[in-house]
């Protein structure tokens, strides 16, 4: 399956769907050989204690909570 999202603008999204069996092939080959070909690089994550402080710093500790639940 295929989703294309549209967003003409902040307030109005859409979504054409499709499930062809030949457009979904074509579109994941184009995507798997752009991927293929990307460029390789390396990301440093910080640790999980470094993300918390700059959540907390950055943002509220509203948001630092909210985070170590969804990773919980």
């Amino acid at each position: 399956m295929v989703v294309s999202l549209l967003t003409p603008d902040d307030e109005q999204s859409a979504a054409l769907v499709t499930d062809d069996e030949e457009f979904v092939a074509a579109v994941r080959e184009r995507w798997n050989n752009l991927w293929e070909d990307g460029a390789q690089f390396d990301l440093r994550t910080p640790a999980y204690s470094r993300v918390l402080e700059t959540l907390a710093d950055e943002f509220d500790s509203e948001t630092e909570a909210d985070f170590e639940t969804v990773l919980e």
